[in-house]
């Protein structure tokens, strides 16, 4: 059994990659409160290899030895999101969805209509535009 967690240890942990830094990601997430800072305790001597004096973490609450670009526990809580479905990015392939992306807000088209009023300002309009 020694052999086996020795293995996985060696192994390079893969993750989905994404359009964007980890820290622009953290930062949307955190601004939207579906993550927080998780705290740590600062690693004491003697330190790990990867440890890096200079960098700090803003999901370990800026404890210093990595940065979040580097943080495993951050990517596996991102790969942990878009399994899930809960995060998911605007980049799929042309086969999945064929249309762009538009925006939920805004009109597409208004026109002239024989025998309707029609509203000159838009703030006016209570119906929906979903439900036209």
């Amino acid at each position: 059994m020694q052999e086996s967690g020795a293995r996985q240890n060696n192994e390079k942990l893969k993750f989905t990659p994404i359009p964007m830094s980890y820290n622009e990601l953290y930062q949307s997430l955190f601004d939207t409160h579906v993550v927080s800072p998780f705290y740590l305790n600062p690693l004491q001597p003697p330190y790990p290899k990867w440890y890096d004096a200079n960098a700090q973490c803003d999901y370990h609450a800026g404890t210093t030895g990595h940065s979040i670009e580097n943080c495993t526990a951050f990517k596996k809580f991102v790969e942990r999101f878009i399994n899930m479905g809960i995060l998911k990015f605007g980049d799929s392939s042309n086969t999945e969805n064929p249309l762009p992306n538009h925006a939920i807000n805004g009109i597409n088209m208004m026109s002239k209509t024989i025998g309707r009023r029609i509203k000159a300002y838009i703030a006016k309009i209570k119906t929906p535009l979903r439900r036209v």
